[in-house]
This record gives structure tokens, C-alpha cells and sequence, in this order.
């Protein structure tokens, strides 16, 4: 717990150690009962006693937890950036694909590919690009958090979940459906004269 990391003393031997003899700066006000009047206690330290800054344990874990959030809150903007960027990438990547394959759409078309099927070959094509990508991507962010973690915030730990693996995967698959889908589509339009036109 945060207690395992501080230092408990009589508050004479504090004093006398950091020569502040008959002073007292903060005075951290706790309680073991939910419903104990920490709050009434702080507020009457506060005025009572000229100086001090009465604190309750209940402020403090307030205060580090809107931290915690707001650095959250930044983590997934750079996720969703990321995100947005790896499907501009994805869509550029398929759009690629599908000018450098239109003399082979064109093909598939005059042997008699219906534009369903033309869709889901580059869905197929763009699931297997999501499982590969969402694999390397979590080896490599994994091990990029080990080894940046603990220099970032030295004794922290990135701990394995059985669920995270699955979940990269989930988001890269998406990702690249969501990115192929008018490359797909503008694919299946395409007629085999104009194909073999455009070459």
C-alpha cells in the first residue's frame, strides 16, 4: 500500500531532525468508518489552527485519481490517433492494391466474379492483413512496455493478460475491414473493359 513507502516517527524526533521545532506544515486527517466527519475535522483544523494545511486521505486519493485519469484520457488519444493513422494507411495500402490488380479484377469479372465475391476477396485479403498486423503489433508493443516502463516508472510492472492478445487483433482486423471496405467496393465496380482499358 502508498504506507509501505513512508516513514512514521514521533513528531518531537521529526521536529528536532529537520529543525522545525514546534512547527507542523500539513496534518493528513483519516478515519477507519465510511461515514466518520473527516470532512468537518479538516475544515475546523483549517480554521482553527493558523498554518497548518489539513488534508483528508479522501482529497488526496481524489486528487490522484483525477491523475490517473487524465493521463488515461491522453494514452487513448494517442491510441485513437494511432488508430485513425493505421487505417489512412490500410485505405492507401488497398486503393494500391486495387489500381496495380485491375487488369486481374478485370479478369475475374469477364470469368464471371460477381461484385460480392470481388468485395469479399479484398475483405478476406484485409482480415489476414489485420490478424498479422494486430500479432506483430502487440509482440512489439509489449515488449516496447517492458523495456520503456520501468525506465519511465522506475518498479513498474507490465503484466500479461490472456485477453489483450485477442483484443489487438479485434481492433487491427477492424481497422483494416473498415479501411478496405471502398477499395472493395470501387473494386467491384470496375468494369472488365474499362480494366483492360486502363492498361
Amino acid at each position: 500500500s502508498p504506507d509501505d513507502y513512508m516513514v512514521f516517527g514521533m513528531l518531537k524526533a521529526v521536529q528536532d531532525t529537520f529543525g522545525k521545532q514546534g512547527l507542523v506544515s500539513m496534518i493528513n486527517v483519516r478515519a477507519m468508518c465510511n461515514y466518520c466527519p473527516v470532512g468537518d475535522a479538516e475544515l475546523e483544523l483549517n480554521r482553527q489552527v493558523v498554518g497548518v494545511r489539513a488534508t483528508s486521505q479522501r482529497e488526496l486519493a481524489e486528487a490522484q485519481h483525477k491523475i490517473f485519469q487524465n493521463v488515461t484520457n491522453v494514452i487513448l488519444g494517442f491510441v485513437v490517433l494511432s488508430l485513425a493513422i493505421a487505417c489512412m494507411a490500410m485505405f492507401n495500402m488497398m486503393m494500391g492494391a486495387v489500381h496495380g490488380r485491375i487488369r486481374e479484377i478485370g479478369l475475374l469479372k469477364m470469368l464471371g466474379a460477381s461484385p460480392g465475391q470481388l468485395v469479399r476477396l479484398f475483405i478476406y485479403e484485409a482480415v489476414l492483413v489485420g490478424v498479422m498486423g494486430g500479432l506483430v503489433g502487440y509482440v512489439l508493443g509489449l515488449a516496447a512496455a517492458r523495456i520503456i516502463g520501468p525506465w519511465l516508472i522506475p518498479g513498474s510492472e507490465v503484466e500479461f493478460s490472456w485477453w489483450h492478445p485477442p483484443m489487438a487483433i479485434a481492433a487491427a482486423v477492424l481497422c483494416s475491414i473498415l479501411a478496405t471496405l471502398y477499395p472493395a467496393i470501387y473494386a467491384s465496380r470496375v468494369r472488365a473493359a474499362e480494366a483492360f482499358r486502363a492498361l
